[in-house]
């Protein structure tokens, strides 16, 4: 209770004092109204100043009757009128994967929409602290993301955003103990119960039921459930219908946002491009790319193509370029490791003539997204989300020329896509403009911004 002539002034203070602290509780503050001489004290304040000392934390407030004053809702007092987020990630500049592509586009749309920014990484250099504009970067000084976080000063999250098992985790841990005003999103990248069947591993059945178990423990008590792309939209809410009506979350469908960065230009050479993790070859399928374009009449292109694998582990790539070739002595294979470097794998895009991507199992593919951003023709695998999603707004007709049948097999998969990569690269002019066609439908149907307001219009 703050009382006294003063007490306008004094509570002003208390409530920026309260914004300056992080509890795991909102604050309950009641408003009262003071006397001064007979005078009432805001009335009076109100003259001194042109503004009502509370109009920004409490609108109206002259007009509504104590009994409303007491049990008004003022959780707004911790923020300025704009929503904040806190979002998780291991990184921000991509070096691990397209997950930290998404992270980072996410936020610079959020930032672009006005909000309040903050992007909770393991480390954060100079160099990507200044990149990342107005998205605020902190550096969570440990490897967990489970410490509490050194945020700005009076940055309270209303929103919190964590990506899979990778930092789905450490959002919901900081959210119990932190933050527990904020409502958090957990985000699905992909299909947990899908993949460790294609990883080589005895207790395949075992890993994958846990995979299922651990993301269905993330998914319970967040206040939005957000799938990438329709697969796994579908997969999430089959996953989500597994808890009893009470306890399940909502859930929506996330659509990334597309722009082109550049236009398309044509290659000096036949270069075939799959990105990926290449640890993960069976789910990436690069057994399949490679014994594509070993079966390829290279009579009937312009010249031998290549393979060009960016992915590799560090220090790995010799090893992986030694197996391949060996296993595949017909073609020309060039692996590339991870590389932190945007412009470097800007540079694979660009000089590529061709993006595959034939994964057996592939929760979405923003491989095939961020090619077509540089102009580079791709071909997806049926197997993959974003496949999916090009069979929402394209003809029948115009899929094949951009979806592959990717059956688990390797000989059948090979054979179709020597086919298609065949029909793609016979006339790399013809697919440049079926790619720029394809450009124009995405950026018309797919933006960042859209896809956030659908998140937030969730959220309410």
């Amino acid at each position: 209770m703050v009382e006294g002539t003063q007490a306008s002034r004094l509570a002003r203070h208390l409530v920026e004092s309260i914004k300056s602290i992080r509890i795991g509780v909102i604050s309950q503050i009641v408003w009262k109204r003071g006397q001064e001489d007979g005078k009432d004290i805001r009335k009076s304040e109100e003259r001194a100043s042109g503004q009502a000392p509370f109009s920004g934390i409490a609108p109206e407030m002259k007009n509504m009757p104590e009994s409303a004053l007491q049990n008004a809702d003022l959780s707004g007092i911790f923020s300025s009128g704009q929503q904040s987020i806190l979002l998780f990630a291991t990184e921000w500049e991509s070096r691990h994967g397209g997950l930290s592509t998404f992270n980072r586009e996410l936020c610079l749309a959020l930032a672009r929409m006005g909000k309040t920014v903050c992007c909770a990484v393991l480390q954060a250099s100079a160099e990507e602290i200044k990149s990342a504009g107005d998205v605020r970067l902190v550096a969570s000084g440990d490897e967990t993301l489970l410490r509490k976080l050194p945020l700005p000063e009076g940055f309270v999250p209303d929103i919190i955003i964590g990506h899979g098992r990778i930092t789905g985790g450490a959002a919901k841990a900081q959210q119990e103990d932190s933050y527990r005003q904020a409502k958090r999103v957990h985000f699905i990248h992909m299909a947990p119960g899908q993949i460790e069947w294609y990883k080589g591993k005895l207790d395949a059945a075992q890993q994958a039921s846990e995979r299922e178990k651990d993301e269905l423990t993330l998914m319970e008590g967040a206040q939005l459930v957000a799938a990438v792309g329709p697969l796994l939209f579908r997969e999430a809410s089959t996953l989500i219908n597994r808890l009893p009506n009470d306890e399940r979350p909502l859930i929506c469908l996330f659509n990334p946002g597309f722009t082109c960065l550049e236009p398309s230009t044509s290659p000096a050479s036949l270069h075939c491009l799959l990105v990926g993790r290449a640890e993960d070859e069976a789910i990436k399928g690069i057994d399949i790319a490679a014994q594509a374009l070993q079966q390829l009449d290279v009579k009937r292109i312009p010249s031998k193509p290549e393979l060009i694998v960016r992915g590799a582990p560090d220090g790995e790539g010799t090893k992986l370029q030694a197996d391949l070739t060996t296993r595949f002595n017909k073609i020309s294979v060039r692996v590339r490791e991870y590389s932190s470097e945007q412009e470097e794998i800007a540079g694979d895009y660009r000089s590529a003539a061709l993006t595959l991507m034939p994964s057996r199992s592939e929760g979405f593919g923003l491989v095939a997204l961020e090619s077509l951003r540089y102009g580079t023709p791709v071909l997806v695998s049926d197997q993959s989300g974003f496949a999916e999603l090009l069979g929402t707004f394209l003809k029948s007709y115009e899929l094949q020329h951009y979806i592959v049948e990717t059956p688990d097999d390797l000989e059948q998969a090979a054979s179709n896509w020597q086919e298609a990569i065949l029909y793609q690269l016979r006339d790399i002019d013809a697919a440049i403009k079926r790619a720029n066609k394809l450009r124009d439908i995405l950026v018309e149907q797919l933006s960042w911004v859209k896809s956030c307001e659908q998140l937030f219009k969730e959220l309410r």
